[in-house]
């Protein structure tokens, strides 16, 4: 992403986003709504934590490893 200055108000560009961000953004959304959010625990806290210091460093999951996981998760 890239930072432009316009008018006084920072503009950003972005490229086309993967299907995992698509994802990723969607679940981050769902976060928002009202009651949608759970109370989560210190480990669960220390794990979002951790994923977004892996995400600060460019360290994403690849889709074939999203789907592996979507798929323990329906079990």
């Amino acid at each position: 992403m890239t930072g432009d200055e316009q008018d006084g108000r920072n503009v950003f560009y972005t490229s086309p986003m993967t299907r995992t961000e698509i994802t990723l953004a969607e679940i981050l959304q769902s976060w928002t709504e009202d009651g949608a959010r759970l109370h989560e625990d210190e480990a669960t806290r220390a794990a979002i934590a951790e994923g977004i210091a892996q995400g600060g460093r460019g360290e994403f999951a690849t889709e074939t490893e999203v789907v592996e996981a979507y798929k323990r998760f329906r079990q």
